[in-house]
Parts: C-alpha cells; structure tokens; sequence
C-alpha cells in the first residue's frame, strides 16, 4: 500500500500555543510513516493576521471567495473551520477524502451554553439572549445563522467522511475518545513530576479577563478570603482586554502563555469559565504536568471531570473548601481515571483516523 499524503489545514501556529493539538496529530500521523504537511492560513494570507479574528462570524458560514492552490495529498484534515468557510471546504470536500476535526465549532457563538443565572442555553431564543453574558451580539444576526448552520451542517455530513457537527459535538467526541487523549503523554508527564515536587499554595489561572471566562467572578470569590489573608498569590497569564481598573495586590499579570516545565510551585490550575470548556487543552496539559485542576462547575464535560486531579466548585465556599487541601491531597484523589498515556493516545488516535483514512483510500 502507499504512503498516505496528509494535509493539515490550520487557522495560525503559535510558538508556545499550550496544547498543540494540530502539532500532536501532525506527530503521530509522521510516527505512523505518513507524508504529513501542516498548512498554517497566515502563511497563506499575511495580511489577514486581523482580518479573520475581526469578521470570523461572517467567513465561518458564507466564506467562498479562497482560491488557494493547495498541495497534493490523499487526505485533508480541517483542524479549525475558521478561516477557511464552509463553501471552500465543500469544495475541497468534492476533489479528495476530508477529515473534519471539530475544536471550535460554533457556528453562532461560544457563549451559548450558560446564562447569567446558571442555567444552559442550547441556542438563540429571543428571551434567552437578552440574558446571554454574549448579548452584545446582534439576535437578527444569530437567527439568520441558526438558518445558515442548519443548512451547512446538513451538506457537511454528506460531503465529508467523518464531520462532528454542533449538535452532535458532545455526543460523538467523547464516544470516540477524541477529546482527551490531545496533548497528554507518558514522557512529558514523567519529565513535568520532576518540577513539581514541591508543595506552593498560589494559583494559576490561563486564559483572558473576558466576561464569559469568569476571570472578574474568580476575582470576587478570592477577595477577602482566607486564600488571600494567607499570603497566597494568584498567578495570571494571558490577555488583559479590561484596562479600566487596577487589578487586586495579590493577583500578578505575567502576560503571555506558560510553557509548565517552567515549574513553578502552584496549588493547582483554576478554570472559572462561564461557557462549556469543550476542548480545555490547558486543562490537559495541567495534568500532563501532574497539576491538579479546579474548575467552575459546568464549564467541562463529564469526560473531564472524571479525570484524576481534576475537581469542580459550585460557589466560593465550595472553592475555599479545596483551598484548604494541600497539591498532593487534590492529586491523589481515589476513584478517579488517569490522563490517557502516550500508548493510549496512539491506539484512539488510530481508532478514529486511520479506519477512515484506509478505508478512503
């Protein structure tokens, strides 16, 4: 049989992107002896470095104006549907097998899954959206979406061998294992322990202070907390969009992202998020790193929160009550499953992509 040709299509390649979910697939595709090539869009287009960020919404559902002379291969994997468009993709769907790997589809916004008192949203209503923490968003807009999406979705799973649409997104994922295995490895994990022996108290929190993240709600529930009156420091990476107000004495801006192996002495890892985390590759690589995680109520699948070392909080009291473990008691929780290893990894990877590559070509 021939060496497959697979090509990787990608919205951006960052140097330190935490995860590396197209970089890790990329790796085990050349592990497997295939021709793998990753297509990165601003090597393609430059001048869209803002382009795509600003107007995304319009380009995922009526984007066709690419005429990009894309490499021969056997095999196309879509790891974002942003910048691409659906039209695009169809076409390409047409001339040779596709692979859709779904990290971000949304075809509406992200910010759907959690309203101001709690309760899930599954698309936009005319009440609901005036409660959505994303109601900036024009309601029109997302009704002639919702048309839109349904469309799509239906010429995408005719057209494409293996399509994880929105609606199926959180029912197909994790009966295939496609979500946990990314960016977990044995030797990653044994070379990341060594950083991490010592016990700290402080916590690192990754992400940006945008309203649906739950960053200005993390900073409610910590102030005036025992956490805070011990000395214990919150560590914050990422991109600070609200420079209005002064941040809190104990909360320290590095900026950027974190490679873990830094190691540095935290607690754990916290995620406040407000919206349904479905692909929370810091979380992975926080176990990864033997760090336990302390996540918002709701804002992960079961599928994560199975997972040894990782923890969900409901209120602030519930999170002081974690507080007061130490690292190794929030890490060595019994009863729990294990990040997948590299072996596991390769065997699910193998499971979900190669049965169809084989089987298309």
């Amino acid at each position: 049989m021939k060496t497959p040709r697979i090509l990787h299509l990608v919205e951006e390649s960052w140097p330190n992107r935490l995860g590396g979910v197209e970089c890790f697939v990329d790796s085990l595709h050349r592990d497997l002896g295939f021709e793998s090539t990753v297509l990165d869009y601003r090597q393609i287009y430059p001048e869209a470095q803002t382009k795509s960020r600003e107007s995304w919404r319009l380009i995922q559902s009526l984007a066709s104006w690419h005429d990009i002379e894309l490499p021969y291969s056997d095999l196309i994997v879509f790891h974002q549907i942003i910048p691409w468009g659906i039209p695009w993709m169809l076409k390409q769907a047409k001339s040779r097998p596709c692979i859709f790997v779904v990290h971000d589809w949304f075809f509406l916004c992200q910010k759907v899954h959690l309203l101001k008192d709690g309760k899930q949203c599954f698309g936009p209503e005319l009440v609901q959206c005036a409660q959505c923490w994303g109601s900036g968003q024009n309601l029109f807009w997302r009704l002639g979406y919702q048309a839109a999406r349904n469309y799509y979705t239906e010429q995408m799973s005719q057209k494409i061998p293996l399509a994880v649409t929105q609606d199926s997104f959180f029912e197909k994922i994790p009966q295939a294992s496609m979500l946990l295995p990314y960016g977990v490895s044995a030797s990653r994990s044994r070379m990341f322990q060594e950083f991490y022996k010592n016990e700290g108290e402080d916590l690192v929190y990754l992400g940006s202070d945008a309203r649906h993240k739950g960053f200005d709600i993390l900073l409610k529930e910590l102030q005036d907390s025992e956490f805070v009156k011990n000395g214990a420091m919150l560590h914050w990476y990422g991109e600070r969009k609200n420079r209005s107000g002064e941040l809190p004495l104990w909360v320290r801006h590095h900026g950027g992202l974190v490679d873990f192996k830094e190691g540095y002495a935290w607690k754990a890892l916290i995620l406040p998020s407000l919206w349904l985390e479905t692909g929370p590759l810091v979380l992975l690589e926080a176990l990864s790193a033997c760090l336990p995680v302390l996540a918002k109520k709701g804002c992960i699948s079961s599928e994560y929160a199975n997972l040894n070392g990782v923890h969900q909080y409901q209120d602030s009291q519930d999170l002081m009550h974690l507080l007061k473990m130490s690292r190794t008691q929030l890490w060595e929780t019994s009863g729990r499953v294990m990040p997948m290893e590299y072996e596991h990894v390769l065997e699910q990877h193998r499971k979900v992509y190669l049965n169809q590559i084989y089987a298309t070509l």
